[in-house]
């Protein structure tokens, strides 16, 4: 049977890495646009305008993640780990994705399979002590992040969700919004709408004061919120989803260096 540890570890890589697979098409399409129409922006230096990179720090880690997921030894979850960081770092750097909240999730994510693959190993009584309160706070982290950015009268008032989902979003359920309301209950609707996302996500700032059950149960819900507003959010959604899974097994049972079951082997 596996290990609190193992199982925390390897939902958390499967996560990133199907979002990973997920994005593979999207930055195969943004590497050829490059290729083809170099966009100069002196913001960025030449190395992180290359394309070859952006393909490298996208689907060079799915390696060293697949690895991890058939077979979790110490050393692959560390390589994996610094793979992770490494790969998430280009990205929020580089001029096609430096944009993307994924890869600060990513970024932040790859630390806490660090933790787990360092401190996890060498001090198994931290892990059911310290290990669900890190990732409890990451989750916190990145929503005070969503939440923050809303706190401007514009949001109070729906105005960036009228524009963006109930005035053009292509989505099935906003055309059928459209179509069955006129233009002043469409700005109702995003007024609301854009309020509970605001008050939602501030009040998932307190997911780091819940018991760590109730956290793990609160983020997938949360999370499936987030996916059902904007199908596109996967990319989010699944890390947060692997969070998710660290606070519920590493919370699971206390853990000693007997009951760890894992290869300590380097290789």
């Amino acid at each position: 049977m596996p290990t609190p540890l193992r199982r925390a570890f390897v939902w958390l890589i499967g996560s990133i890495g199907l979002a990973r697979l997920l994005l593979a098409h999207e930055y195969w399409e943004r590497a050829l646009f490059l290729i083809s129409i170099p966009v100069e922006d002196p913001l960025f230096p030449t190395v992180l305008r290359d394309p070859l990179l952006l393909l490298a720090a996208l689907a060079g880690p799915l390696a060293i993640e697949l690895l991890v997921l058939w077979r979790p030894t110490v050393g692959r979850m560390r390589r994996a780990a610094v793979v992770e960081i490494a790969s998430a770092a280009v990205l929020l750097t580089h001029q096609a994705g430096f944009y993307k909240a994924t890869w600060i999730v990513v970024f932040w994510s790859g630390w806490l399979l660090a933790w787990l693959a360092w401190s996890g190993v060498r001090r198994p009584a931290l892990i059911r002590t310290c290990g669900p309160f890190l990732a409890q706070a990451m989750v916190a982290f990145f929503f005070l992040g969503g939440a923050v950015g809303k706190w401007t009268a514009g949001y109070w008032a729906g105005e960036p969700f009228h524009d963006i989902l109930f005035s053009r979003h292509p989505g099935i359920v906003y055309q059928h919004i459209r179509a069955t309301f006129d233009e002043a209950a469409l700005w109702q609707i995003a007024t609301i709408y854009s309020r509970t996302i605001v008050i939602f996500e501030t009040a998932m700032i307190g997911v780091l004061l819940l018991p760590p059950r109730i956290a793990s149960v609160l983020i997938v819900v949360a999370g499936l919120g987030l996916w059902t507003s904007s199908i596109v959010l996967y990319e989010i959604v699944f890390p947060i989803f692997g969070l998710a899974a660290v606070t519920w097994h590493l919370s699971s049972s206390s853990i000693g260096r007997h009951e760890l079951g894992l290869n300590l082997r380097p290789y």
